[in-house]
């Protein structure tokens, strides 16, 4: 992940560029940050996830999004491209356009070297100024670690790490139990090739 140059953009020439630019940008008070390339690794584990979550959610009021739905939070402001986003709620769009959503409910991010400490501080800042928002979860590429944030109210979190192929998550929002096994399966953790994110 990188800036752009040091020059203020406003939100509406950001939402301008990035509604017909080929490559997806984040965007944090006036800077847009570019979205590097995804491993072999990261792709197994979404994939994992879509297996996992996927089917559970079919025929249920709460909906998975992958990769291309990006959020809003306006008291910053700041716009994302979370790995997954669950939907637990009929979405509310920031304009007419009905392409950024306001009030997700559980965001999950799948960590790089890259992108850690951005994911791990800035972004879960302002998802916590989200109203809507109930759950985050963070999970690591290099291991099988997966941390987990729950909204208990308006000012309280509950925080846990999940270590090893043995333990479980527990997606609280929707009720579904996960197997760090399951999510990380198909994946070598000696294979060291996969640099990007």
């Amino acid at each position: 992940m990188s800036a752009q140059p040091n020059i203020y953009i406003y939100e509406e020439d950001y939402l301008k560029m990035e509604r017909t630019s080929p490559f997806k940008n984040e965007y944090y008070k006036g800077a847009m940050y570019a979205l590097g390339g995804a491993s072999f690794r990261y792709n197994v584990t979404i994939s994992n996830l879509s297996t996992e979550i996927s089917p559970f959610l079919q025929h249920k009021k709460s909906k998975p999004f992958f990769n291309d739905l990006r959020v809003y939070e306006p008291e910053f402001p700041f716009y994302a491209y979370p790995d997954m986003v669950i939907l637990c709620d009929t979405p509310k769009f920031s304009d007419e356009v009905k392409d950024t959503i306001l009030n997700p409910a559980v965001l999950i991010e799948v960590l790089s070297k890259s992108t850690e400490q951005y994911d791990k501080s800035v972004k879960l800042g302002m998802y916590r100024a989200a109203r809507t928002f109930k759950e985050y979860i963070l999970i690591y590429q290099d291991r099988p670690f997966i941390e987990c944030f729950y909204k208990v109210d308006d000012f309280n979190w509950t925080q846990g790490g999940f270590k090893g192929l043995e333990a479980k998550i527990q997606i609280k929002t929707i009720d579904l139990d996960l197997n760090l096994a399951n999510i990380y399966a198909d994946i070598n953790f000696d294979f060291q090739f996969d640099i990007a994110k």
